[in-house]
């Protein structure tokens, strides 16, 4: 990926209705299209057999602080 294909991907700032915040951004190429919603799974560590649940959530900027 040269400089100027980088710098265009950090300009894109929405993806439909998704709005993105300056902190995170879909890697370059990744075929994603972020969208809101929450996720609840269990993180599992193979080598200790420890278990913890995990809440991952997706918002759209203009709704972050409404949350």
């Amino acid at each position: 990926m040269t400089e100027k294909d980088l710098c265009a991907h950090m300009q894109i700032d929405e993806y439909g209705g998704f709005r993105l915040t300056s902190a995170i951004r879909p890697a370059p190429g990744l075929p994603v299209v972020p969208r809101q919603g929450y996720r609840v799974s269990l993180y599992r560590d193979k080598a200790t057999g420890l278990e913890i649940p995990v809440l991952a959530a997706s918002v759209s900027r203009e709704n972050l602080f409404d949350v």
